[in-house]
């Protein structure tokens, strides 16, 4: 007791280090519980933390919420209970700073009670709800973060104590319907998360009512647009929450999304129930089947919807540039016309006047000293003047006519340009692009859940996403690769057994056309596939070949980006492309190799970035005859072997993998018919550093070029007797001491012999099955 009376006079100290030290070693007591309270204690206990609650100190009001909370859990159930009604009372205070400690504080409490059948839950529960519900009912705008708070209590309880909700379900719906009608975005949102929540717990009757309810709202004639997308996102999340049991309603509701989203002009409800359509397809895959052509309609209309941007070809641009330079060019023009004609007239008339002066002033004389000939005079200087007239008059001719023309060129510029103006949107009010991105994950969706249809898909919806991969906006485009990687993932599965060449020669089959299908980089197994599958490989084989040359041009654009992101999606794309058509990528490797190489080469890239690169670089040796990449050897080698050196560990155990199909290819099994020089890769792939991973590497490195590693053999096979000793790397290396053993180079392993005999003999001893089977595996191999 003393410890107790100890602890409560430094709670109540002035200074707030012994306030918050204080209720600090509270908080250890009570989680060791290492103090006994009696009644008395409790109350003072809970009226001082209560209190520490309202303390000036943000860190003591921290340490206080949180010892709430460990502290329901030792007092007995009418304490707990008045702290209970503490908070909920000053929920309600005018204080926000206050309103929202207790709130935090109400949080931690109802996270802290024990479980549902405690008898402590139920009682705290039963004065929580109606408090709740009753401030939710509340109208008044000072309440808007009270409200907050509250639903989001509301979603914690109905999320872990929903089975004490049934006498307050019906006022408690009422309620949050209420809220859906907000002013405030944040209010209308967590009451549907509320109301969700809500409508897993709650009986038919009730569910059926609050369906009645949204799509009564929803088909209103005079719905706002705003109204329409609040209840939108109300059917969707109910969807989410309840899966199964929204079955009933999709006929209901999958039309009245269908006319909004194609009548309605706001991107924002138009998202909102493509969106809907999302949750429609993952929820209830079998029941929404019906709807699937009308949904995959509209998203792929909408998924090219971008009123803001046009995407004209290189060569439209090229002939829009030249119009505007021509338009600007005779705009010139008519300025270089116009001084020069200004020019010319001013000489004329100072020309003129000139000679006008220069002309009278002989004649003049000549009148006053007889009066013969000024006939002639007067005509001579008649016609001087009314030449230069002539020729003034011709240039204002010519002067009106360019600016006429000047202006009339000038008045189409701006009207264009208004025109433009008037017909531009903002890219700060440019919603479009979240349509066009739920357009691409509806889509995803679609592909995804229904995989019976992957073949009808690939024609119908793959062109339309290489399309799109031109998109503008980011978010927008990785979501479209995404959708299309996804497609490839569904038409692989429908023909699980095709292997990679590298595993046709690894497994030795292959050899009778009668019993396998070749294609590309490609086998299948007769006897392992079924009819109808066959029939569908030669569609996909069709589909794909014709969409791969699009795929390329689309994608190759891509690799300039310099946005990370976009060159990783490409990759994983290009990557998953080959494991579904091993080897269809033959005409086009020259292009991809250059971007390997270039993304390698970057250091600006990420881990993440070169590990995908790599992993691209390794399918597509695999899944492609050696013969096709011999020429690519000169740029791959040295990636690679810098790729091995690379620190992070990850990028270079990829780079090993590489490294084995690299091998392969320099020189396949049939070893007369490689015809390249293999030398000066040899010994750039044998000075990598032999690591855990590498084993396997240098194994298959020795038994497919030991006869171009003669002087380096006794080093590598010692090393490779090291790591036998080792009971980590044991195992791999037998396996690769086994491939080299079995190399029809006949390597001599003279050295390391004796001592690689015993210590397999003792892994035979090994209370390790795999250990032992390859032991034995490589002994019969070295003595058959």
């Amino acid at each position: 007791m003393y410890q107790i009376t100890s602890l409560l006079e430094k709670m109540a100290s002035v200074d707030k280090d012994y306030r918050f030290m204080a209720t600090n070693d509270l908080m250890v007591e009570l989680r060791n519980d290492s103090i006994k309270l009696d009644d008395d204690s409790e109350r003072k206990i809970v009226r001082t933390v209560v209190k520490l609650l309202e303390d000036k100190n943000s860190e003591v009001q921290n340490l206080a919420v949180k010892c709430l909370g460990r502290l329901v859990h030792k007092v007995k159930d009418a304490q707990a209970e008045s702290v209970v009604d503490f908070l909920c009372d000053k929920m309600m205070a005018k204080d926000e700073k206050m309103r929202d400690v207790c709130s935090i504080a109400l949080k931690t409490v109802i996270s802290e009670l024990p479980n549902a059948n405690v008898p402590l839950t139920a009682n705290v529960i039963k004065r929580v709800v109606p408090r709740l519900t009753e401030a939710l009912k509340q109208t008044e705008p000072a309440d808007v973060s009270v409200k907050l708070e509250v639903m989001d209590i509301v979603s914690d309880v109905l999320t872990r104590y929903g089975s004490f909700f049934a006498p307050y379900l019906a006022t408690l719906q009422e309620a949050l319907l209420l809220q859906l009608f907000s002013d405030r975005q944040a209010i209308r949102k967590r009451a549907i998360i509320a109301l969700a929540n809500l409508m897993v717990i709650a009986d038919s009757t009730l569910y059926a009512s609050t369906m009645d309810f949204i799509v009564g709202h929803l088909t209103a004639p005079k719905a706002s647009v705003s109204q329409c997308r609040t209840m939108v996102q109300a059917c969707q999340g109910i969807c989410k929450a309840t899966g199964s049991r929204f079955v009933d309603n999709l006929r209901r509701f999958v039309p009245v999304l269908f006319q909004l989203s194609t009548t309605t002009e706001d991107d924002e409800l138009r998202e909102s129930c493509i969106q809907t359509f999302e949750s429609f397809i993952y929820r209830c895959p079998r029941d929404v089947t019906h709807f699937i052509p009308d949904i995959v309609k509209v998203v792929a209309e909408y998924l090219k919807l971008d009123p803001n941007y046009t995407y004209d070809d290189e060569d439209e641009n090229t002939v829009l540039s030249k119009m505007d330079m021509d338009g600007l060019t005779l705009v010139r023009h008519f300025d270089y016309q116009l001084k020069a004609v200004v020019e010319k007239r001013a000489d004329v008339c100072l020309r003129n006047e000139r000679t006008s002066v220069l002309a009278s002033a002989p004649l003049c004389s000549r009148i006053a000293s007889d009066g013969g000939g000024s006939v002639s005079s007067h005509l001579i200087n008649s016609k001087c003047s009314l030449v230069g007239l002539t020729l003034v008059r011709h240039f204002d001719y010519q002067l009106k006519a360019v600016v006429e023309k000047r202006a009339d060129v000038s008045l189409r510029s701006e009207v264009e340009e208004d025109d433009e103006e008037l017909n531009d949107y903002s890219d700060d009010d440019d919603v479009s692009w979240k349509v066009r991105r739920s357009c691409a994950r509806c889509i995803e969706a679609i592909i995804l859940s229904h995989r019976d249809e992957a073949v009808q898909y690939l024609i119908s919806l793959g062109p339309l996403l290489i399309s799109r991969f031109k998109e503008r906006e980011d978010n927008v485009k990785w979501d479209i690769m995404h959708a299309y990687t996804a497609l490839l993932s569904q038409i692989r599965n429908l023909i699980p057994n095709f292997s990679e060449l590298s595993s046709v020669e690894k497994n030795g089959i292959g050899k009778s056309s009668a019993e396998t299908v070749m294609l590309k980089g490609g086998v299948i197994l007769r006897n392992a596939v079924t009819g109808q599958q066959l029939a569908a490989l030669q569609i996909i084989v069709q589909a794909l070949d014709s969409q791969i040359p699009l795929l390329v041009k689309a994608i190759s654009k891509q690799f300039s980006s310099k946005v990370l992101r976009t060159r990783q999606s490409c990759f994983i794309l290009l990557t998953q492309l080959l494991r579904t058509y091993p080897g269809s990528l033959s005409d086009e490797l020259g292009h991809l190799m250059i971007s390997v190489s270039a993304a390698m080469n970057d250091r600006s890239l990420d881990t993440n970035m070169k590990i995908d690169a790599l992993t691209f670089l390794s399918t597509a040796l695999c899944t492609h005859p050696p013969e096709m990449l011999h020429k690519h050897m000169n740029m791959l080698t040295p990636l690679v072997v810098r790729a091995v050196g690379e620190p992070f560990y990850k990028v270079a155990a990829e780079a090993l993998t590489v490294t084995v199909s690299l091998i392969r290819v320099l020189r396949p099994c049939v070893f007369q018919s490689a015809k390249i020089d293999c030398s000066p890769y040899v010994n750039s792939i044998y000075d990598a550093e032999v690591k855990e991973k590498a084993i396997t590497a240098a194994g298959l490195l020795i038994s497919t070029f030991g006869d171009h590693l003669e002087e380096k053999l006794p080093i590598c096979l010692s090393i490779f007797l090291d790591r036998l000793r080792n009971e980590m790397t044991r195992l791999v290396t037998v396996k690769a001491l086994t491939a080299i053993v079995c190399s029809p180079l006949v390597i001599s392993m003279e050295n390391i012999l004796s001592n690689t005999l015993l210590l397999l003999a003792e892994f035979l001893r090994k209370n390790q099955r795999a250990l032992k089977v390859i032991s034995l595996i490589a002994s019969k191999a070295r003595f058959v």
